[in-house]
């Protein structure tokens, strides 16, 4: 037979080298690939002909093959026939274009710079050996598995028609290497997870219907396993009435299943029990209470029934088990392969259920599976019904099966138009008739986002007559992230195309203005940088994005003390709001400035092990990975390549051009200038006795409290970091340094919730009154803020406190809170 394995090392013998010339009468010539250090030229005087001899590596002393034919095939690779020298053992190598050699013990063969071979030893194959669709198939498996996953999982992985059109008969190799790379960057993050590639599609015939590249997102399948399901899933029959349902065995290995059937466990009512298979029209077929065999990749339908001979109330699952003789059983899953089963004196409502997800006409995109669109937060679906035992009166309810955030309605439904009878509500109750045929609809909501775990999180509907079950059935729900709905015509973020107020173009607010040259604010960037700024795809687990931390409505920032993380953990410090960020002259971001830029800052939260938990490498493939963006990039930079620094530069633009400039402050000032009748006419008496206080107002005799030497400028935000005696040591939090902390601008202070760097204070009137008789004696204490030796004490009277407050609210831009051109592109 063919020589596949060798017999010392049990290694795969498959070529990539060069494609083939024609013979040009040269002698034979030996290549010998046998020793680590070994090389092959690379230029045309390394043709292989008819009758050279391959010495390969195969134990101590090497294999030799001796060329006999070469011939090329349809997806460019060459195959080369030969025999081992001394035994004729017959022998297939593959000649491609991708240059590299492949053999055993995952040593490898490889071009390098100056057209000659190298060996690369076992383990050694890096990121920079791989091409650029191969490290983009790396990131895409790595942000595809489960942030949970732990041991070893089994992957099957579909091959696409570019990467074995490139890699030909080789395709199973590259794949293995390309699994070696996923595990050693699993290695270096320090997860307890690897893979094991246990089959391939695409790789036997050298071509592929598949339209995905090696193992981004498919399904974990383990390789000897059976898996089962059952329709419907509960049955009510009296005593002597047989309960009959359909089941369904699927066996996910790479071999026969052998001798599969079902049986009950444990125990179980009394009664008599029996099976039989079904053919594709679900009609009886072969022998009673007869197991089968079941194909790989096979499934195998069934017939079953349990006749109770006493009474089984108020019911239960029956102990179903799903078998195979060289399996282990089908794992059991409430409301998937269980039947509720009860038994009555008497007969008694029971109602067949179905679900129906709508997959065929589009309502969600798999059978047995509710979708809940992100930001839409509603999944719908329909359930058909059929009461085939007596009338009864029925309450119908549904509900999670699992501890997911869902709440769920439901409504009958109009048997022809399917429109609700009435308004939905978690349970319902109504008449139903023997031999009815009620439908329902069936609505999950739910704000956080569902992991797809279609064994655990499910919606069950549940159909009960006075405690006791009558019906059931369950789907799936998992929540599907959404595309942005963009505008036609592109909103306007440019500085050229805003109509920003002169005081923001001249003068103290522009020298301030952080945008470095080349990251100048453009409509397509901001775009860009808004779709990337709301895309919860940029955390682990797909559950928050920048937006969620910092909320259009609160100036970009959170309601909360501390800011909630994708796994439901807490951040060290208040989420500071964003408004006006370009205009902080220091041009450094977070409280403590450890952004040295924002184009730095914007990526620092997506690989937080507490805010979002994505390595940027995963992040820029599940950007990559998403059709939508081919265009926003391509729009943004002149072609569709998406990189680390491009996300930054984008999301950058999109914080710089969060100006406001439309609040009462601003209407005052486009009437005159500070201090002007026209001014002073915009604000109430007590809104400018605040704004006295808060910084020097020409003509006016009250002393100002010089609030605006640390809040500078007409955008209103800090200029430089600043101890204020929050606390009376730094240990606590040093923040930049002894004590000191950067603060945001006080643009639409008045809507934020929390206040300071650590959300201490909830209101502005405890943020006036801890300037006014709160600040600390810290030893670091800034000038600004101390009486000699003390701390400072404004000794402030109510009156004035208010009157702070009071302008304080001036600044507040509803227009900007609400402005489209800053809001969430994935909700609809």
């Amino acid at each position: 037979m063919t020589r596949t394995f060798s017999s010392a090392l049990a290694l795969t013998t498959a070529l990539c080298l060069v494609a083939a010339s024609p013979s040009d009468g040269q002698t034979s010539r030996t290549f010998d690939l046998s020793a680590p250090d070994a090389a092959l030229p690379m230029d045309a005087a390394a043709r292989i002909e008819p009758g050279a001899v391959i010495r390969l590596p195969d134990g101590a002393a090497g294999v030799r093959i001796r060329v006999a034919t070469i011939a090329a095939r349809p997806l460019g690779d060459v195959a080369v026939t030969g025999t081992v020298d001394g035994t004729g053992e017959p022998v297939r190598l593959t000649l491609g274009g991708t240059g590299y050699y492949t053999a055993a013990g995952m040593e490898r063969w490889r071009p390098n710079g100056s057209g000659q071979g190298q060996f690369l030893a076992p383990g050694s194959l890096a990121s920079s050996d791989l091409a650029e669709e191969e490290r983009l198939v790396v990131a895409q498996t790595l942000a595809a598995l489960p942030h949970d996953a732990s041991g070893i999982l089994e992957l099957q992985a579909e091959l696409s028609d570019s990467f074995v059109r490139r890699h030909g008969l080789a395709s199973r190799l590259r794949a293995q290497d390309l699994a070696e790379a996923v595990n050693a960057a699993l290695a270096d993050l320090g997860r307890e997870v690897s893979i094991e590639l246990v089959a391939l599609r695409g790789a036997d015939t050298g071509a592929s219907s598949t339209p995905g590249i090696a193992f981004a997102g498919l399904d974990t399948i383990a390789a000897d396993v059976i898996v089962a399901a059952v329709l419907p899933s509960s049955r009510a029959v009296r005593v002597g009435d047989p309960a009959t349902a359909f089941a369904t065995i699927i066996n996910a290995g790479a071999g026969e299943a052998t001798s599969c059937g079902l049986a009950l466990t444990g125990a179980s009512p009394a009664g008599s029990f029996s099976y039989q298979i079904t053919d594709a029209l679900n009609q009886p077929a072969g022998t009673p209470d007869t197991p089968v065999n079941i194909p790989a990749n096979g499934a195998q339908s069934y017939i079953f029934s349990f006749t109770p001979s006493t009474t089984f109330e108020p019911g239960g699952d029956l102990p179903l088990e799903f078998t195979c003789t060289n399996r282990a059983s089908a794992v059991m899953n409430s409301g998937v392969n269980t039947l509720w089963f009860s038994a009555s004196a008497n007969a008694v409502p029971d109602i067949i259920a179905i679900a129906d997800t709508g997959a065929s006409v589009g309502l969600n995109a798999l059978p047995g599976v509710v979708d809940i669109l992100d930001r839409q937060r509603r999944g719908p679906f329909a359930v058909a019904t059929a009461n085939v035992g007596a009338s009864g009166t029925i309450t119908v309810s549904a509900a999670p099966t699992s501890d997911i955030p869902v709440t769920v309605r439901v409504c009958q439904t109009d048997a022809g138009t399917g429109a609700c009878l009435a308004s939905p509500s978690t349970e319902l109750t109504l008449d139903i008739n023997a031999g009815a045929t009620p439908s329902f609809a069936v609505f999950a909501a739910g704000d956080v986002p569902i992991a797809f775990a279609p064994a655990t999180n499910r919606i069950r509907v549940l159909f009960s007559e006075g405690g006791a079950v009558r019906g059931s059935t369950t789907v799936a729900i998992r929540t599907l992230l959404t595309e942005p709905i963009l505008p036609e015509v592109s909103f306007l973020y440019a500085d050229a195309d805003v109509n920003l107020p002169n005081y923001y173009r001249n003068g103290p607010v522009v020298a301030a203005d952080n945008t470095p040259i080349d990251n100048r604010i453009t409509n397509a960037g901001a775009t860009l940088g808004r779709v990337l700024f709301y895309d919860r795809r940029l955390s682990l687990n797909n559950a928050v994005s920048c937006a969620s931390c910092h909320v259009q409505a609160l100036g970009f920032s959170d309601d909360g003390q501390f800011s909630t993380g994708f796994e439901g953990g807490l951040t060290g410090r208040h989420s500071p709001g964003l408004t006006n960020a370009r205009y902080y002259d220091r041009g450094h971001f977070f409280w403590d400035e450890r952004a040295d830029t924002l184009e730095d800052q914007v990526l620092i939260p997506i690989p937080n092990e507490v805010e979002m938990g994505l390595p940027l490498d995963q992040a820029v493939a599940r950007v990559a990975a998403e059709d939508f963006y081919a265009g926003l990039f391509t729009d943004a930079f002149g072609d569709a390549g998406v990189t680390a620094e491009r996300m930054a530069l984008a999301m950058a633009q999109f914080v710089r051009s969060m100006t406001s400039h439309n609040s009462r402050f601003d209407q005052a000032l486009d009437a005159g200038p500070v201090g002007s009748a026209a001014f002073q006419a915009q604000l109430t008496e007590q809104e400018y006795l605040g704004l006295q206080l808060f910084m020097p107002v020409p003509g006016s005799d009250i002393q100002a409290l010089n609030c605006g030497a640390c809040h500078t400028t007409l955008a209103h935000i800090s200029d430089d970091i600043h101890n204020i005696g929050l606390d009376a040591t730094n240990d606590a939090d040093a923040g930049a340094g002894n004590g000191a902390f950067k603060a945001p601008s006080l643009r639409n202070v008045a809507v934020r919730p929390q206040f300071m760097h650590d959300g201490r204070f909830t209101t502005l009137a405890e943020v006036i009154e801890f300037y006014n008789s709160g600040v600390q004696a810290n030893p670091d204490l800034d000038g600004r803020m101390r009486q000699g030796p003390n701390p400072q004490r404004l000794n402030l009277t109510d009156e004035e406190k208010a009157a702070l407050e009071a302008f304080l609210h001036t600044l507040t831009d509803q227009e900007f809170l609400t402005d489209e051109r800053f809001s969430d592109p994935f909700a609809n």
